[in-house]
């Protein structure tokens, strides 16, 4: 049997990206007997070595220059024509929005049958007015050239499919899924980190995000701030980078609390860094899913989220939502209770439960390829 042909697209790659390390997840489980996973992605001028580990796995990495700067219009409309004229694939999956309008309709053009668009978030990134009217306007056409609709939750696919669609059943729910044998509670593990990082004996609540506006550092730190006057025994540990970096670390240094922050920038063990955590708070001004939420919960540490996050996140009964009209204060006072809270025992019952098992949502994935292209090519 022909392997099936599957092309993920993406607006940018990197590591540490929540998109782009679930696509590492889903082609490090996906059947390459059966499969042969491709990423397309615009060139957002970020080198690293996410190429490389896809290369790793099996697939190739193509890079073409992004309409989305400027003077670069006719330039990238020509790189994608070129594209999809000389590959060919069975399956395109693109793990975007509106931006992949030019995409899509090339995909359609040069035969591509079986065409998923996939939403991840529950706002577009963008905020300024012009190219925030622009990324609303090309929804439309974007969404008429897909045949198939993806969301990794149900406020991420009413957001770019319309209410409409989720409430007739035609977005399909993969959940941002996670490998429980690699998220295993470990008391030795949560001991050594502690140790290495100095934190014994402290409250430790934790954020883990690239530092851009979406996530919210600025308010994280407001919460820290609050918490630290409630209890000095706290501490914060951020795990990520971004371009916000250098203003959040101006923030905690301002507000006198940068002694208590630890800063770790992109780790490949987060999931050990995580188990040291008391408690997770994610204040994001929006998500579609967030992964590292899944991944905190399934190591028993529960989390604290914005109500802007989708209601999917509170995987164990732990768990809470509170208001980013709240006060800092109230947030604070809300962290607190989870200081003499006891971990969770068995929270990988909760996780298989929810649906975030990654084996079965990547076999979900495996059966919805393979069934659309036989129902296509009959």
């Amino acid at each position: 049997m022909n392997k099936i042909k599957v092309l993920f697209f993406m607006d940018g790659i990197g590591n540490a990206g929540g998109i782009q390390e679930m696509a590492i997840k889903w082609m490090e489980n996906l059947d390459w007997s059966r499969y042969q996973i491709d990423i397309l992605s615009y060139d957002t001028g970020k080198t690293d070595n996410y190429p490389e580990r896809v290369k790793a796995l099996g697939g190739n990495v193509y890079v073409i220059p992004t309409y989305m700067k400027n003077g670069q219009l006719f330039e990238s409309i020509k790189a994608t024509i070129d594209f999809f004229k000389n590959h060919k694939y069975d399956v395109l999956h693109a793990h975007s929005s509106s931006k992949a309008i030019f995409v899509m309709l090339f995909a359609k053009i040069y035969g591509i049958k079986t065409r998923i668009l996939h939403s991840h978030c529950t706002q577009f990134i963008v905020t300024k007015r012009i190219p925030l009217l622009l990324a609303n306007i090309l929804k439309i056409p974007t969404n008429a050239l897909t045949t198939d609709y993806f969301a990794c939750s149900p406020e991420a696919g009413s957001f770019l499919f319309g209410e409409k669609a989720l409430k007739q059943n035609r977005i399909t729910i993969v959940h941002n899924g996670i490998d429980l044998e690699k998220f295993l509670p470990s008391r030795n593990t949560r001991d050594r980190i502690r140790r290495e990082l100095q934190i014994d004996g402290k409250f430790v609540v934790g954020n883990v995000g690239r530092f851009r506006y979406q996530k919210n550092h600025v308010y994280l730190i407001d919460i820290f701030a609050a918490l630290y006057k409630k209890d000095p025994d706290a501490v914060l540990i951020c795990v990520g980078n971004g371009e916000l970096e250098e203003k959040i670390k101006e923030q905690a240094k301002r507000l006198q609390i940068d002694d208590r922050i630890i800063f770790l920038g992109y780790r490949s063990d987060v999931s050990d860094i995580m188990q040291a955590f008391d408690l997770l708070i994610m204040p994001s001004l929006f998500e579609g899913l967030p992964v590292t939420g899944v991944e905190a919960q399934a190591l028993g540490v529960p989390a604290l989220f914005a109500d802007t996050i989708t209601k999917d996140a509170a995987i164990l009964p732990q768990s809470s939502y509170l208001s980013l009209k709240q006060s800092p204060e109230e947030w604070a006072d809300k962290a607190l209770e989870y200081k003499a809270m006891p971990k969770e025992e068995n929270p990988s019952k909760y996780i298989v439960q929810k649906g975030y098992d990654l084996k079965l949502e990547t076999k979900k994935l495996e059966e919805y390829y393979f069934m659309s292209c036989e129902k296509k090519n009959a």
